[in-house]
């Protein structure tokens, strides 16, 4: 996990604070969690990504009809699946700003395809054209070669850690309750 200043620290312990995290802790109850914790509709997304795009590990957007929709690659389980699903709820609570829907017919130009023609069964309709290219936020965040946003970057720290800190506490608890008898498990601590 990258050092973050002092503020975006207090930022995603607050954040972190304010969520119950589940337990035991896989891409299932994390699910469940968020769907019980916040206030708008989850869609979790598991299928293939578009072949001609570098294939990211999660990406979450909102959709016009007042939902949350998270992407996590179907390669990914077990604890990587888990960090993708938790590295984008750190996003939502910290409020990082979604990825960009698909614009107005209006803002399209010749070079995006219309919605017709796109695949419908893919999933992936609300995202622009422009992040499907590889845009993000006005610059080519995803590049190998090019300069990353220094917002970017930091709202891509921030939720990396606050991914990195759930999935440590959550094994600080797991750690702390490994009996489900209450006298047990002070038993167990004491020792």
């Amino acid at each position: 996990m990258a050092v973050l200043p002092p503020t975006s620290r207090r930022r995603v312990a607050s954040a972190l604070s304010e969520f119950r995290i589940p337990y035991p802790l896989t891409i299932d109850t994390l699910y469940q969690a968020i769907q019980e914790q916040r206030a708008r509709p989850l869609i979790l997304h598991r299928s293939p990504f578009p072949s001609r795009l570098e294939q990211p590990c999660g990406l979450w957007w909102p959709d016009e009809e007042g939902r949350d929709n998270v992407w996590v690659n179907p390669i990914a389980v077990g604890v990587q699946a888990v960090q993708s699903l938790a590295h984008e709820l750190g996003h939502m609570l910290l409020e990082h700003p979604p990825l960009k829907v698909r614009p107005p017919a209006a803002e399209m130009t010749p070079m995006t395809p219309p919605p017709e023609a796109e695949e419908e069964e893919s999933g992936f309709k609300w995202l622009s054209p422009a992040f499907l290219e590889g845009s993000l936020l006005g610059v080519r965040t995803r590049s190998r070669v090019s300069r990353r946003d220094p917002t970017y970057v930091l709202h891509e720290e921030e939720a990396e850690n606050f991914a990195g800190l759930l999935r440590r506490q959550a094994m600080v608890q797991s750690r702390d309750e490994k009996h489900g008898d209450p006298m047990l498990n002070r038993l167990y601590r004491s020792l």
